[in-house]
């Protein structure tokens, strides 16, 4: 099986949301920072925990560590690494069937 043009077009997608959706999510981290400094007004962890779940999370973890925001409180650090496996094995299944396509088998054969 050839590898499809849709399929790379679509990883390519993916990819491009992740990188807009984390940095959003980088600048929300660091203007929640800013605003926490300042004892002002907050965004809520809903928020940013909605943030990391619509393809922010690798932008979450990168302000995490540039910006010290979020790092430390456990209850937090659980949700949030829950959404991290939750796009991990959203990467696994993708690149699994990526792999499958560029070594030429069919997506049926995963099924078996």
């Amino acid at each position: 099986m050839e590898l499809s043009t849709a399929w790379l077009i679509t990883i390519a997608v993916i990819i491009g949301i992740y990188f807009t959706m984390g940095t959003v999510t980088f600048v929300v981290y660091a203007y929640d920072k800013r605003k926490s400094e300042n004892s002002e007004y907050r965004v809520s962890e809903l928020i940013l925990h909605s943030l990391e779940l619509a393809f922010g999370w690798f932008g979450a973890l990168l302000a995490q560590h540039v910006v010290h925001h979020k790092n430390k409180k456990i209850p937090y650090q659980i949700v949030f690494w829950i959404i991290g496996s939750l796009h991990l094995v959203f990467w696994y299944f993708c690149l699994k069937r990526f792999v499958y396509l560029i070594a030429g088998q069919s997506y049926a054969y995963l099924e078996k």
